[in-house]
């Protein structure tokens, strides 16, 4: 691929051609560096293909991170909690940074009780997407 040839259109360039496929680590570091790029559509879509793919529990996460981003409060909330079923620490963390967002105080404080241990991935930030 030549020089400067945008993340975007290497996607759609490798996605055309089978390049990625279902390749779960593949995905994982191109979802994350549109997160890193602060693109979380881009991020969403990538991500969402990642988790269906079989992606576990940081893929998740990272999906909830995206949704989060993009303004889809009830894709993020999905994410996390699916994130947290399969034994994330950090989407708990994460829903208890937006049970805080939404004024849940109590929630947010009980949500980071029942964590086992410190956050292991990624972590929403505070007072802003």
């Amino acid at each position: 691929m030549e020089k400067g040839t945008s993340v975007k259109k290497k996607i759609r360039i490798g996605n055309a051609g089978g390049y990625w496929g279902d390749d779960l680590d593949a995905l994982r570091k191109v979802g994350r560096a549109f997160l890193d790029a602060r693109d979380p559509h881009a991020a969403r879509l990538v991500l969402s293909h990642s988790a269906e793919a079989g992606g576990g529990a940081e893929d998740l996460n990272m999906l909830g991170i995206a949704c989060h981003q993009a303004g889809d409060t009830a894709g993020a909330l999905d994410a996390f909690r699916r994130a947290r079923d399969a034994g994330s620490v950090s989407a708990v963390y994460n829903l208890a940074t937006m049970a805080e967002e939404m004024g849940l105080d109590e929630m947010a404080e009980e949500l980071r009780d029942e964590a086992p241990r410190k956050p292991d991935g990624l972590l929403l930030r505070k007072g802003g997407a």
